[in-house]
């Protein structure tokens, strides 16, 4: 029978930092992941939606992965997304992460329908990643039905880790974890929606980077007892517009953040969201 994966705490989803020249700044994103650690995170998903990850090449993808995997060294766990919407690139982007020796894995993985999501997901699951996180996205529904995430659960042992972001996502945890026995860690995304959960601080978080650390420091209050936790409540209403504006302006407030402490240079983003490049001066 599988145990519960040992993942706690805040695993950051780190956003890409592109140059004026719009190419992958890999110091910037040595000097993200080196912050993130000594605030205290708990482990690494690079590149996820947050990344811009449609936007990147195969190349960049595996340059931020490798850039990760090194600066990290060991400390905490790395989790590669390897989310296309083409079943053949996303097998050669997860076979090229194992590779390079990391065996944890995100699927992201489009629903049309249960039958060919199932066939997506094993054929990923046949090149035998040792953990795979599977995203649950629906920015307006529920999200996978519960059913399949349970037969994959049975199915696949690799299948260790759920990251809900659904409306509601509450109603989504309580059901997955009694139908797993609480044996599938189930992970929160979604800023102000999960922020509840912080006294449930059994329940791993997984927010944007450039606001890891304002997450680290309430859940590490909220453990210090209701005299603490009053004092997170009152943080938590200072800083409820941050993440809100995230969810509105995600890359440019992100990349905002990154300039204004000094990650990016010179004084220069870039955003690949839309359809042509944006180069924003600050």
């Amino acid at each position: 029978m599988k145990e519960l994966f040992p993942l706690r705490g805040i695993v950051t989803v780190l956003n890409t930092p592109f140059s004026a020249t719009n190419t992958l700044d890999v110091p910037a994103l040595k000097r993200h992941v080196e912050e993130a650690l000594q605030a205290g995170v708990h482990g690494f998903l690079v590149p996820a939606m947050a990344a811009e990850v449609y936007k990147l090449t195969l190349e960049e993808r595996l340059k931020m992965v490798e850039a990760v995997l090194a600066t990290v060294n060991g400390k905490v766990p790395v989790i590669a997304g390897a989310g296309e919407t083409d079943l053949h690139r996303s097998r050669k982007l997860l076979k090229s992460y194992m590779d390079m020796g990391c065996q944890h894995v995100l699927f992201q993985i489009p629903f049309r329908d249960e039958t060919q999501f199932k066939s997506h997901f094993m054929k990923l699951a046949e090149l035998q990643p040792e953990v795979i996180m599977l995203q649950d996205w629906d920015a307006s529904g529920y999200g996978l039905p519960d059913a399949l995430i349970l037969e994959l659960f049975e199915q696949v042992e690799a299948f260790r880790c759920l990251k809900v972001e659904t409306v509601p996502a509450g109603v989504k945890y309580s059901s997955i974890l009694e139908l797993t026995q609480g044996r599938l860690n189930v992970s929160g995304g979604w800023a102000v929606a999960q922020m509840q959960d912080y006294k449930g601080v059994s329940m791993p978080l997984c927010p944007p980077a450039c606001i890891t650390f304002i997450h680290r420091f309430i859940r590490i209050m909220c453990r210090e007892g209701k005299k603490k936790q009053k004092i997170c409540l009152k943080l938590f209403c200072q800083y409820y517009p941050s993440p809100t504006s995230i969810w509105i302006f995600p890359f440019t407030f992100s990349k905002d953040c990154f300039t204004g402490r000094g990650f990016i240079t010179p004084p220069t983003y870039v955003l690949r969201y839309c359809r042509s490049i944006v180069c924003m001066k600050k």
